[in-house]
């Protein structure tokens, strides 16, 4: 009976050698994972989830345009069919065109909003109602322009201005500098243009048709037109053929956001140019 005893207990504690041996081998055939691994399947796991994500924001962004965009363009047909807003429809073909953006900027932000004509907003106009502007024309519509009107300002039909142009109608006192000297103010004729940078003082008048060349400073008058005048101070480098020179109208002239059939009224009640 011992013996047999002693046999079986050889034989269990043999057994379970052999599991556990069987265990030590099983775990030695699934290696640990190196951490190295672990990190670049938990990067590529990120990775794609970013790429998803990105897809989807992509697909969003796009749905939210192409909505802005027709939101935008059914808003626009609605404001341009308001009686109010009629000068964008009657100024669509005109140089300086009455824009629902600029009349925002000016009436509803408040930046120039007393100028009767388009300005951008990076422009500065001073006292408009010293300002006669003719049919589309439009100072300061190109942006970072100044337009001082502490003297009477008249600028013509068709005319137009570049970028950064400057319009000065008074001097300050040299002996004084919070007084201006007397304000004889500046004359602009008709169908003439003036260059980016340049700068008209104080008593200047140029006739029709007059070209001013860029970064020109307009010390003196060139009241008989037709010629392109540059340098500073300025001087004639060309003359103009008024024969060559060719006006032209609008069907429906307007005088920035005013029809021309009211203008008149309008300028005896609000101007004093």
């Amino acid at each position: 009976m011992i013996v047999n005893s002693q046999i079986a207990t050889s034989r269990c504690n043999n057994k379970s050698y052999e599991e556990t041996i069987h265990l030590h081998d099983t775990k030695s055939s699934d290696p640990k994972k190196d951490p190295s691994d672990i990190l670049r399947e938990k990067t590529i796991t990120h990775d794609r989830y970013k790429n998803n994500n990105g897809i989807i924001k992509r697909l969003t962004r796009g749905v939210a345009r192409r909505l802005l965009k027709v939101v935008c363009r059914l808003s626009h047909k609605t404001i341009r069919g308001m009686p109010y807003f009629h000068f964008i429809e009657g100024t669509q073909n005109s140089q300086n065109p009455c824009l629902f953006r600029y009349w925002f900027w000016q009436k509803c932000i408040g930046l120039n909003r007393k100028a009767y004509w388009p300005v951008h907003f990076t422009s500065k106009v001073n006292q408009p109602q010293n300002i006669l502007v003719g049919v589309d024309t439009a100072p300061g519509y190109e942006p970072g322009c100044y337009i001082q009107g502490l003297g009477p300002v008249h600028i013509g039909d068709y005319t137009q201005f570049a970028a950064n142009v400057g319009i000065i109608s008074a001097n300050h006192d040299f002996t004084d500098l919070r007084q201006h000297l007397e304000k004889p103010g500046v004359t602009i004729g008709s169908y003439c243009w003036l260059g980016m940078n340049s700068v008209i003082l104080p008593g200047v008048e140029l006739g029709d048709f007059t070209i001013v060349g860029a970064n020109t400073v307009v010390t003196k008058s060139f009241a008989e037109g037709y010629c392109v005048i540059a340098g500073s101070p300025a001087k004639v480098v060309r003359k103009l053929c008024p024969t060559d020179c060719k006006p032209h109208h609008l069907e429906s002239p307007y005088h920035g956001y005013v029809r021309q059939k009211h203008f008149e009224d309008y300028r005896k009640r609000w101007l004093q140019a």
